[in-house]
């Protein structure tokens, strides 16, 4: 009796068996391979959006954007002002057209957060009409990640004919997310960011110091913005002890996250070489007042604070003229 149909029916179930076999295998390392690329795509965006520490950088010298003339205090948009009126030229107040001395300078501080207002809105422009007459401005809360690709501290100074030193704290994805930041229509010499220290993963934080040349003299200007808690303490030890240190006309400012119950503060409003401007000049203070500006070696013209809204913070600011000795 011939075997051949049996046994090409056992040799169809053997290649049957090795097939099921062979595809259950290929089907398993499908899974293998798509769990662990889905895994190896989660860690890199995790490692790309993750908040990584911007560390200390110096330079000398600005960044001016292209079209900005800081003479004029003319921006590359025009320096049109967000009331319709137009940038006066250097040496002029724009806003009450009186002439303003070479050695007076116009400083403000303002956390901005971002540019989001008591009102939910989100509006860097605002903030551009806010700071618009004062030549030297410290930022905190900026933002690497505007709408559209520019930093908001790059468009607030090409808006506002300003040149800048960009504070980073954070970095995300490779480039500058979050921190502080410097904006000057006077010549910037020599600047350096200084990490601060950090004990606890609440985040980032640093100061800017930058030489500002005003006239013939020259201001040392810090901006900062501190830790809410453990680190605070520390940190804020630090800044005062530069400020104190500095040979020469010198401003701290910026959001110091501790009111004029912290004993340090207390210690540093009671000193008769600095001056709080808020209080120097009899202003009403915001309530618990968490920013500040502090100045030494030079005089008080006046100082004031606003707050329409544009941020959860108010905007200190002050005038001040530098005395040669």
């Amino acid at each position: 009796m011939s075997t051949d149909g049996p046994e090409r029916v056992s040799d169809r179930a053997d290649r049957v068996d090795r097939t099921d076999r062979t595809g259950g295998f290929a089907r398993r390392w499908r899974w293998v391979l798509a769990i662990g690329l889905v895994l190896v795509l989660g860690v890199a965006v995790h490692l790309a959006t993750r908040r990584m520490p911007a560390g200390g950088r110096e330079g000398v010298g600005m960044t001016v954007p292209a079209g900005v003339d800081l003479k004029t205090g003319v921006g590359s948009e025009g320096g049109v002002k967000a009331d319709g009126g137009v940038k006066a030229d250097a040496g002029v107040d724009g806003m009450s057209g009186e002439v303003i001395p070479k050695n007076v300078l116009r400083i403000a501080t303002f956390n901005v957060r971002r540019g989001k207002g008591t009102d939910g809105v989100e509006d860097i422009g605002r903030i551009s009409g806010a700071i618009e007459r004062f030549d030297v401005v410290g930022l905190n809360e900026l933002s690497g990640f505007a709408r559209g690709a520019e930093h908001q501290l790059e468009l607030l100074a090409r808006r506002g004919g300003y040149g800048f030193v960009n504070a980073p704290t954070e970095r995300r994805m490779g480039r500058d997310a979050f921190g502080n930041g410097l904006l000057s229509r006077h010549e910037v010499g020599a600047w350096r960011v200084e990490p601060l220290v950090r004990t606890t993963d609440k985040g980032y934080r640093n100061v800017v110091e930058a030489d500002v040349r005003v006239g013939e003299l020259v201001v040392r200007v810090m901006v900062t913005h501190l830790d809410r808690s453990l680190d605070r303490e520390a940190q804020l030890g630090r800044v005062i002890g530069k400020f104190l240190q500095h040979d020469g006309p010198a401003v701290l400012m910026g959001d110091l996250n501790s009111d004029a119950t912290d004993g340090q503060i207390a210690a540093l409003l009671g000193r008769e070489d600095v001056v709080e401007t808020l209080r120097a000049v009899g202003e009403r203070t915001p309530e618990r007042q968490i920013d500040w500006i502090f100045v030494r070696g030079m005089k008080l013209r006046d100082a004031g604070w606003e707050d329409r809204g544009y941020s959860d913070h108010p905007m200190l600011w002050a005038e001040l003229e530098i005395v040669g000795r």
